[in-house]
């Protein structure tokens, strides 16, 4: 049968289930481990949610950007195919506009203004889609279609920022690369790291995320300037 409940409690149960998810895996965490996490009786879940994959994809859809959903007919269903759906509007983020641009065209301006705005492009990208990320690595184990997609993607960008740097790099701009493919990861890993990763580290909490900003672009920007 049908329910209806108040929205925020899907709101509490939802932070819960991004919790489990995020520790364990959705291919792991089970639908006790949500409850426990949110204080309600295991039952209580599928008052609002049909399945675990149902919350799952509700968290995903969450943390790209969309409202909590409205309980007009509960339980709620999984969105339909919202992990591939993610993945490609993740791919056309990553795919970094004016990034594309530069790799394709001639130095317009000083190298050193144009690099530091794309590695603050990319930077604040990260941040933005650090959640959504975190959460769409987990939910490619177990699933090939969605780990090779998710593969694409991720050779996608690296191959993007070796273009970039291959090309600054042979018109003397950037210092010369002993390997493109290893500088573009480079470039790639340490923004990841101190732009999503590193905030979830316990030792580094209280740190100033502007400060931590500013201090990994700038130690990028210069160990590629020529």
């Amino acid at each position: 049968m049908s329910r209806r409940r108040p929205p925020d409690q899907i709101d509490r149960l939802l932070d819960a289930a991004e919790a489990v998810f995020l520790a364990q895996g959705p291919a792991k965490a089970q639908m006790s481990d949500i409850a426990r996490q949110a204080g309600v009786a295991a039952g209580t879940l599928y008052h609002y949610f049909d399945s675990k994959d149902s919350l799952f994809g509700w968290v995903l859809t969450r943390a790209a950007g969309a409202a909590t959903p409205v309980p007009t007919v509960l339980p709620l269903a999984a969105p339909v195919s919202v992990v591939e759906d993610l993945l490609a509007r993740l791919a056309d983020l990553l795919g970094l506009p004016r990034l594309a641009i530069a790799a394709a065209s001639d130095l317009a301006g000083p190298v050193e203004d144009e690099l530091r705005q794309l590695l603050e492009e990319f930077y604040d990208e990260i941040v933005l889609t650090g959640r959504l990320v975190t959460l769409l690595e987990h939910a490619v184990d177990g699933r090939p279609e969605v780990a090779d997609a998710w593969v694409r993607c991720l050779i996608g960008l690296l191959e993007l920022w070796e273009r970039y740097l291959s090309r600054r790099a042979s018109e003397g701009h950037l210092r010369p690369l002993l390997d493109q493919a290893m500088a573009a990861s480079f470039v790639i890993e340490t923004c990841t790291y101190f732009a999503r990763i590193r905030a979830r580290d316990p030792w580094t909490q209280g740190s100033d995320p502007e400060v931590v900003r500013a201090t990994t672009l700038d130690m990028v920007l210069h160990a590629l300037l020529a």
